[in-house]
């Protein structure tokens, strides 16, 4: 996966948002869990860690491990969490962890940046726990269409409805969908 340029980091890392990820996408992807949400968490795409912080503000007491492609965002998320959160640097579509290690993944805007989005939705199940939680908001094709067609920033590498085929076929069910612009739901890892 290529590194975001300075202009495409300065797009997705402004303040507005940074403030719209924390106060608003977080509370609204937690709306959707099926049930408690319990830890460790692993939040797959942390960027320069907005959400990281809005999954630890709303999520007291439960572990977050944060982890990132680029790591100019990694050193970023690290000082913005100051230690309430370990951030690694790692491939989503590889992740370097033991299966089952999670009880939660999160993954926010981030899978439209990975050209292997369906090896990562399945690397989410396997890191899952039996009966763990994947929360999901993400870019759909129809999302700014063109407009970054030629950056890593990648909006458009899938429909809804490939997203929810790509969750049903790494082994996930049900899945909870909203939007045709924005993919966002959540899916469970059967016990």
């Amino acid at each position: 996966m290529p590194e975001m340029s300075r202009v495409e980091r300065l797009l997705v890392n402004g303040p507005l948002v940074r403030m719209a990820h924390r106060d608003v996408a977080v509370p609204r992807l937690l709306r959707l869990a099926l049930a408690p949400l319990e830890g460790p968490l692993l939040e797959v795409g942390c960027g320069e860690g907005a959400t990281t912080e809005g999954l630890l503000d709303r999520l007291p007491g439960i572990e977050v491990t944060a982890l990132d492609f680029d790591p100019f965002q990694v050193e970023r998320a690290r000082r913005r969490v100051e230690g309430r959160a370990l951030v690694v640097q790692g491939d989503a579509a590889a992740l370097d962890f033991p299966g089952g290690s999670f009880a939660t993944v999160v993954e926010m805007n981030a899978f439209h940046h990975v050209p292997e989005w369906r090896k990562a939705q399945r690397e989410a199940f396997r890191v899952l726990r039996p009966g763990g939680q994947f929360l999901f908001m993400d870019y759909a094709r129809r999302f700014a269409r063109g407009l970054f067609a030629t950056s890593a920033f990648q909006p458009g590498a899938f429909t809804p409805d490939e997203f929810v085929h790509g969750l049903a076929d790494a082994g996930f069910s049900p899945v909870v969908l909203r939007g045709s612009w924005v993919v966002t739901g959540c899916a469970r890892r059967p016990r």
